[in-house]
């Protein structure tokens, strides 16, 4: 983040309390000192840094723009920032600016629009977000995730893409044309591919259990392990088992030559990667072979993975033969009751998860202030405090509100417990909690009904 506060120091002077006051905000965001958070609280951070930069100009107000690593990942980026480019083109009416890094087999984008003229100011916040809004070299890219990062659409508008390359372009490695349908037709920019972060690979060759919770059974071939990726490739049945429980698919760990076990939800892995059917001749019918893609919402070296465990084998990075191995229980997924409840003033609370409950299934401390009606758990070396009828809960000392998106919750006292919508457990210990369901389709004067019945919560240490 240092650079680009560099960078537009060049653009535009500040009086010297304004540029010392905008740094220290952004150390302290590099350096982690407040509580973590989810990738869509972070930009409420950096939404509060801007806010304090328009106070000292608006010039510097859109020169300055997250990066593309603060906006796909937390923690420490600064392995990747060699890796980044950033580059602009402009035309009468808008200028667009392009942070890019490539990552093996992935591509992310940060994209900053600016207007350079009222009137385009008038229209910007009104381009709509199409198909063909962006676009890039035919063949080099397959797939794509996009979210809308804007926080004036007046003053500019900022999106983020993922994308995956294909084999045709980490052949070639030729930079991917990328243009804008709102702009003049030579306003192109070149995103440049051959360089990469190093990766790891290795092969499988067998079949592994991917999820456990339902048995279901893929044979992979190889895996790739990025610094922001894990990607492998499976022959699996065409017919797969849906519901709450696909979560847990795969279920890998990374052990570091640290000794350190990295979990999926450490990871950051989401519950759905993307899935990329190649067309290979002689498998039978009821088959297909898969690339399944996941990102990491943190950076790691993997240099440093000493191997990946799936299934309860360890497969080496170095290449050597594989081994069984035994995972500790409590890094395993597990189910915690989805409580409805009722405090004593009659405000309900809805699929409620029970501190105590969670904290002994996790291997957490755990303890209960009768006078103050305080639930304390500690967990990865992390303090979350959760008193009974607040909205606000502590971890590790710093106030945090009970909320996700733009919803917030209250901690509700059960017991010599608290009852709490777990998306403040998941802010705190870096775990992942799923509602599990059964969803039936039945048919009803020829229109299909869907139902579903949710179940209690899958934690995914």
């Amino acid at each position: 983040m240092k650079q680009e506060f560099n960078w537009a120091m060049d653009q535009v002077k500040l009086p010297p309390e304004a540029e010392e006051r905008i740094l220290r905000a952004l150390e302290e965001q590099k350096a982690g000192k407040a509580p973590r958070r989810s990738r869509r609280t972070w930009k409420t951070a950096v939404a509060a840094v801007a806010a304090a930069v328009l106070m000292t100009g608006t010039a510097f107000a859109a020169a300055y723009q997250a990066g593309v690593l603060d906006i796909f990942f937390r923690g420490d980026t600064s392995s990747l920032e060699s890796y980044r480019t950033i580059q602009s083109t402009e035309d009468e009416n808008y200028r667009l600016t392009v942070d890019s890094l490539r990552d093996g087999d992935g591509l992310y984008l940060y994209l900053t629009i600016e207007p350079k003229t009222e009137q385009a100011a008038q229209a910007l916040p009104d381009i709509e977000w199409e198909p063909d809004t962006f676009s890039f070299t035919p063949g080099m890219t397959k797939g794509w995730w996009e979210s809308e990062e804007t926080t004036d659409p007046e003053v500019s508008r900022s999106f983020s893409i993922e994308t995956n390359l294909t084999l045709k372009a980490l052949e070639t490695l030729e930079p991917i044309t990328f243009s804008a349908n709102f702009m003049a037709e030579d306003c192109t920019l070149q995103l440049p591919i051959q360089q990469s972060a190093p990766t790891a690979s290795r092969s499988i060759n067998q079949e592994i259990e991917v999820n456990p919770l339902i048995g279901e059974m893929e044979y992979w071939t190889d895996v790739t392990i990025s610094s922001t990726r894990f990607s492998y490739t499976s022959i699996q049945n065409y017919t797969k088992t849906s519901g709450g429980r696909d979560v847990a698919d795969p279920l890998i760990f990374l052990k570091m030559k640290d000794g350190s076990i990295l979990t999926r939800s450490q990871l950051g892995l989401g519950p759905i990667g993307e899935e990329q059917i190649l067309d290979v001749d002689g498998l039978p019918e009821e088959k297909r072979m898969d690339r399944i893609i996941d990102h990491f919402k943190i950076v790691i070296d993997p240099t440093q993975v000493e191997s990946l465990i799936v299934d309860g084998t360890e497969f080496p990075m170095d290449g050597s033969d594989p081994k069984e191995v035994q995972i500790d229980e409590a890094l395993l997924p597990f189910y915690a009751e989805a409580m409805d409840y009722q405090d004593t003033q009659g405000n309900p609370g809805y699929y409620l998860s029970s501190m105590e409950e969670l904290c002994e299934k996790l291997g957490a401390d755990y303890s209960w202030d009768p006078e103050t009606k305080t639930a304390t758990g500690v967990y990865r070396g992390v303090t979350l405090r959760l008193t009974a009828g607040s909205g606000t809960a502590e971890i590790d000392g710093t106030p945090t509100p009970i909320q996700e998106y733009t919803r917030s919750y209250q901690a509700i006292q059960n017991g010599n417990t608290i009852a709490v919508y777990p998306c403040i457990f998941e802010t705190a210990w870096q775990i992942d909690l799923f509602r599990d369901y059964v969803r039936t389709i039945d048919h009803v004067d020829g229109q299909p009904v869907a139902e579903t019945e949710w179940l209690d919560w899958i934690v995914i240490p």
